[in-house]
């Protein structure tokens, strides 16, 4: 679901000092190719994985493998760091990947494999950060009002983001990317739990990038179970109402773990066309700018961020300040 950043950071270096690498290592279309766990996604499925594909996976793996361990001197936790090119970056992006379904339907295919391409949009995205010094990237994968949809669709999008986690952990740990998972994980399967503690674990001493990924996530419960977690302190007399505030407020929600100068996002990005916040980060997004894209997500790439990236840039942020 995510990327490949620090590999294919490494895959340059490896191919560069031997070009007759280059044919395997950088593929020439349009998109880098896909992950390595979509490959394993769609090989254990009715999906059929392209043979150069996978050969040419299975050979970068090896070499990218053989030339870090040998000659980077990198280590997990503090991978290269990344250069931008564009002119003013937000410190926190988040994104509300929309329009996997649609995507589908106009191509004429089930509404599983919308959501299996949003996987290689989730990963550009990830990717594009990394490269680009983004420090937080936060994206709503599942709402609470997605528990809605039919039981198949929910089943299989949660089997989706456990696979996901699982086949890229090592990626994520290897790119320096930091991953929390925010909403109520009462309702969701306890493997998929597991496997999400396993990957905050592995990854928690990163910093390159803080991936956030709001699963099963309501804004209003977020704000709720805030003010309920206050109202407590208050009734043990660990502080009084006076003290409230919108500091001690925000530091009770779900995205107190990132660091304060970065826990409300710069930019909002919604694809797909709709202009709503759909209940994502009531609280945090009170001074966020809001880009809507009529891309749908699975066709969301590097341009389309390169664009949003481009209007942000334009945009004179006062806070309530008259210039």
């Amino acid at each position: 679901m995510f990327l490949n950043h620090f590999a294919y950071g490494q895959q340059a270096k490896v191919a560069s000092s031997c070009p007759k690498l280059a044919a395997l290592l950088i593929p020439t279309r349009k998109h880098r190719p896909l992950s390595r766990l979509r490959n394993a996604f769609q090989a254990g499925n009715s999906f059929v994985e392209d043979p150069l594909d996978s050969h040419r996976r299975q050979i970068r793996g090896q070499l990218v493998r053989s030339y870090v361990l040998s000659s980077s001197g990198v280590s997990p936790a503090a991978p290269p760091t990344a250069t931008s090119s564009l002119a003013r970056l937000p410190n926190h992006l988040a994104v509300i990947m929309d329009g996997n379904s649609r995507w589908a339907q106009q191509q004429g295919l089930p509404v599983f494999t919308g959501h299996q391409s949003g996987v290689d949009a989730m990963r550009r995205t990830v990717e594009f950060s990394c490269n680009e010094g983004i420090h937080c990237l936060t994206v709503f994968a599942f709402s609470s009002e997605n528990w809605q949809r039919t039981n198949e669709e929910v089943e299989f999008l949660l089997m989706l983001i456990e696979r996901v986690v699982r086949k890229e952990l090592e990626i994520l740990v290897a790119a320096g990317v930091n991953i929390k998972f925010i909403g109520d994980r009462s309702k969701l399967p306890s493997s998929l739990v597991e496997q999400m503690k396993r990957a905050e674990a592995a990854t928690a001493p990163n910093s390159t990038l803080y991936l956030t990924v709001a699963l099963s996530y309501s804004g209003r419960q977020d704000i709720t179970a805030a003010v309920r977690n206050i109202c407590h302190r208050v009734q043990a007399g660990e502080i009084s109402p006076e003290e409230i505030d919108s500091e001690l407020i925000g530091s009770n929600l779900a995205l107190h773990h990132l660091p304060e100068q970065w826990r409300e996002p710069d930019l909002i990005l919604r694809t797909s066309g709709e202009q709503r916040l759909s209940n994502f980060l009531l609280w945090e997004s009170a001074y966020s700018e809001l880009h809507f894209s009529e891309t749908l997500w699975p066709d969301f790439g590097e341009r389309e961020l390169k664009a949003a990236m481009d209007e942000y840039a334009r945009r004179e942020r006062r806070f309530g300040k008259h210039h």
